[in-house]
């Protein structure tokens, strides 16, 4: 049923360029399994400060109005070999230049989204954080037609943090519950 609503390629259809993403994504692939899921955190801790001052320029990418330049913030924060995950299966990953192509993307797509965090924990070297996303796609969105609604979707990411930068993101987004509030 997803497949049918045009949401399979997730997010990699902001970005306009899905043949690019996928094989960035196949590419990456192996390095969302390489910690075999193990939660244990392997770096040194972090203070809440620290770890919202890492972050905060990571999620300010996803406040269109006002943000800035997606890869001065990508080498402000994000470790070289950064690897964004959405499962741990081949294929579920980004690679750095997948990310900030996808991250570019959004502007067009829904050009007044903005992001919140609502809950931030740390564990070590771990940050999980809970949030908040809004937006009004410009024209149709994940192959649903454009109505001129406003979407409001819950996040949960756990970034890996390495060397005072994001080395790696597993992360959730409620996509379906967009689709169905721009649908109602």
């Amino acid at each position: 049923m997803l497949a049918r609503l045009g949401i399979t390629a997730g997010l990699v259809l902001l970005s306009g360029s899905v043949a690019k993403s996928q094989q960035a994504r196949a590419d990456a692939g192996s390095e969302c399994q390489a910690s075999g899921g193990n939660p244990t955190p392997r770096g040194p801790a972090l203070s809440e400060p620290a770890a919202r001052a890492i972050v905060g320029p990571w999620y300010s990418l996803f406040t269109i109005p006002g943000r800035r330049d997606v890869r001065s913030v990508f080498a402000e924060v994000m470790a070289p070999d950064f690897i964004g995950c959405t499962g741990d299966r081949p294929g579920e990953s980004r690679d750095r230049e997948a990310t900030v192509h996808l991250l570019e993307g959004l502007a067009t797509q829904v050009p007044d989204m903005r992001f919140e965090i609502k809950e931030l924990f740390v564990a070590g070297d771990r940050v999980i954080v809970r949030g908040e996303a809004t937006g009004t796609p410009a024209a149709d969105f994940l192959g649903t037609p454009h109505t001129g609604r406003q979407f409001r979707i819950m996040t949960i990411d756990i970034l890996t943090i390495r060397n005072g930068r994001i080395a790696k993101t597993y992360h959730l987004e409620n996509w379906l519950g967009a689709l169905q509030q721009l649908r109602i």
